[in-house]
């Protein structure tokens, strides 16, 4: 397939794992990453996590896509305050045997008052009502791996990004990717 005919690594190095925790590091990639995929038009970029666990992001991001979309996002700068905790590969051409996996963001519902005031806005409701169609006990723990990342744009601290991988596909399912080169339909190589 032309489209993800190539990929590369970006692996955190284990020292660094051990001493800051993947959440943190592969968030400070990430927002390097998302700061380029926003900056640079056109990029047709997917993202997964190969060493992701249950509850662990793992310390391995691939980009998946075009060789000539990957050489274009090499040339942005965007991390390059973290070489020395970072280990990033040349490109190196997809395998011709691989499975597909959708690798897509995942938002939790654990704001009830946030939830209620988007129900009071949308609904034109009272508080007393949202409250009864949102209730605190509807709180969503989500059990995924994820990232950390600081919002420029809100200038919020240590966000959540969660991460849920599919199970492994047969087929190949075209989408757009996101700023974060998550996707909620289209596949990348899985190998």
């Amino acid at each position: 397939m032309k489209m993800m005919e190539a990929y590369q690594d970006i692996i955190v190095l284990e020292q660094a794992q051990s001493e800051m925790g993947n959440p943190l590091l592969t968030g400070k990639a990430m927002e390097g990453l998302h700061k380029a995929f926003v900056s640079i038009s056109g990029l047709r970029i997917g993202v997964s996590f190969p060493l992701h666990t249950e509850n662990d992001i793992g310390g391995h991001i691939r980009l998946h896509g075009k060789a000539s979309d990957l050489e274009r996002l090499s040339k942005c700068k965007g991390m390059s305050h973290l070489d020395d905790y970072l280990d990033i590969s040349e490109f190196q051409p997809t395998p011709a045997e691989h499975r597909f996996q959708n690798v897509r963001r995942v938002q939790s519902k654990s704001n009830p008052a946030r939830v209620r005031r988007r129900i009071m806005r949308n609904l034109n409701v009272s508080e007393e009502e949202a409250l009864k169609i949102y209730p605190d006990s509807k709180k969503q723990i989500l059990r995924l791996p994820y990232f950390l990342i600081d919002s420029a744009s809100t200038g919020q601290k240590s966000i959540r990004v969660f991460v849920k991988h599919t199970m492994p596909l047969d087929r190949h399912a075209d989408g757009d990717f996101g700023s974060y080169g998550l996707s909620p339909v289209a596949t990348v190589p899985l190998f």
